[in-house]
């Protein structure tokens, strides 16, 4: 058997001495007068401390192909003859002169009578045996205190997690509690002032049928000719009728929303879908906590078509779940149709005095029919948005709508939300000066819209949805 074969065949000799059999994975030149082959686990203890870390190792595959016997392995050509007794290595006259001249090297026979005292060896050698073993039952505690650990961890992450899908299942609870009793008192408002409304009904009803009687009368009388009381009877329809015309002018159903779309009436979850929200929508109609930018279709036409001032009016904290905010906050929704496309910008509406000042600035790009949509922050000029064509049809009605509350954005065509984001700061503050076509850009060619709204908050998805189930009856 050739020398590499021994080498890659031998097993670690200390092992060996424990009646183990592991194959030796290093080879220590400096430990090769005791047991010279280790394991990666012996060689990792018996090396880690003291001057045996210091010691020459090789892989074994890598030491049995070098010459070894006698001759410096950083030498190849010289002959091991000096011990150092600082670096506790074997060296030959090269090493001497190069590293360890000042180490008081001595001879390779020396060192074996002053230094490799077998007692000396041997004792070093019970030294890492035991605490080698102490290694290891600390090994087996650590493995033993892991296993425990870990069971303990577990046991209380899904202790902890139990507690908390419990805690939020209470809350649940709890918010559908609370979701029914706002649907009962919501329920309870409407049906109110729907009994309130049906009595005024009523009244008008039984009008109608004493003046149907009257009126019966009435001819009955007149082929008697009994002129006197042909004319109280008519006096007195006369009366019926202004009490008929007075009841019917307080009774306005579209007004107060109690008149349900065929769509709402056959889908309950879409007539129920936010009762918190449509009754701020009730709040916000009768507060006027908006303004009226246009309610019939109207074709855009330039120049500087229309001028409006917006007005701001105050906005109770208290009400309908709308709060107040120190940010810019607004929302704008329109209908618009935009018939054909031209290779120019167009001008739908601006906010501002100047062509630079956009708080927002909302365009038609050229040769497209995106929507291009700018507002002026803190940060930058002219910052924004382009919603892609594929969101605005030709030549076909739709509903846009964009709320901002300070730097966040969310943009929506027919209901649906297309777009969210922020600016890189928060937006300046609109003026009150809002333009229908600019007369920077003096055209509008080709643009409609309808129903615009100018509200100085920022409306929520459900509110959008209400607006634009209301609204689009009147644009199919």
């Amino acid at each position: 058997m050739s020398k590499e074969q021994t080498y890659l065949s031998t097993l670690c000799e200390n092992c060996i001495c424990e009646n183990k059999s592991t194959t030796a994975k290093v080879f220590c030149i400096d430990c090769s007068k005791t047991h010279p082959k280790f394991c990666a686990g012996c060689d990792e203890v018996i090396h880690s401390i003291g001057f045996n870390s210091k010691h020459r190792r090789y892989k074994i595959e890598e030491y049995a192909k070098v010459e070894h016997d006698s001759c410096c392995p950083d030498h190849p050509n010289k002959e091991l003859e000096f011990y150092c007794q600082k670096c506790k290595i074997l060296l030959c006259i090269e090493c001497v002169l190069e590293k360890h001249s000042e180490h008081g090297p001595i001879e390779i026979d020396q060192a074996l009578r002053k230094e490799f005292k077998y007692e000396k060896l041997e004792k070093s050698y019970l030294v890492m045996k035991n605490k080698l073993k102490e290694q290891t039952k600390n090994y087996q505690r650590l493995k033993k205190s892991k296993d425990s650990s870990t069971k303990r961890v577990r046991k209380r992450v899904i202790k902890s997690i139990e507690e908390k899908i419990e805690m939020v299942q209470k809350e649940l609870e709890s918010k559908k509690i609370e979701l029914f009793e706002q649907v009962e008192k919501y329920l309870e408002s409407k049906n109110q002032v729907i009994s309130s409304y049906l009595q005024k009904v009523e009244v008008i009803q039984l009008a109608l049928e004493n003046c149907h009687k009257n009126l019966s009368l009435f001819l009955e009388l007149e082929k008697s000719t009994n002129s006197i009381e042909m004319a109280k009877i008519a006096l007195e329809n006369t009366k019926i009728l202004e009490l008929i015309d007075k009841r019917s002018k307080e009774i306005n159903f579209k007004k107060i929303g109690l008149i349900v779309s065929e769509d709402e009436q056959n889908d309950p979850k879409l007539y129920f879908s936010c009762v918190s929200e449509a009754i701020k929508d009730l709040n916000i109609f009768f507060t006027q906590m908006y303004q009226t930018i246009v309610t019939e279709k109207l074709k855009l036409k330039g120049p500087n078509m229309k001028v409006i001032k917006l007005e701001k009016p105050m906005v109770d904290e208290n009400l309908g779940g709308i709060k107040k905010t120190n940010s810019v906050a607004y929302s704008i929704t329109v209908w618009l149709k935009i018939s054909h496309i031209e290779n120019r910008w167009r001008s739908v509406f601006h906010n501002g005095h100047t062509n630079n000042e956009r708080k927002p600035g909302v365009f038609i790009t050229p040769n497209s029919t995106a929507i291009h949509f700018r507002q002026d922050t803190k940060n930058k000029k002219n910052e924004g948005i382009d919603l892609p064509t594929n969101h605005c049809p030709l030549d076909k009605w739709f509903f846009w709508a964009v709320t901002v509350n300070d730097r966040h954005a969310i943009h929506y065509i027919n209901s649906e939300k297309v777009h969210e984001g922020h600016f890189s700061a928060s937006p300046l503050e609109p003026t009150n000066h809002l333009y229908l076509v600019d007369p920077w850009y003096n055209t509008a060619e080709g643009i409609s819209i309808g129903d615009m709204l100018w509200i100085p908050y920022p409306i929520s998805t459900q509110y959008v949805e209400s607006l634009f189930i209301k609204q689009q009856l009147n644009y199919l």
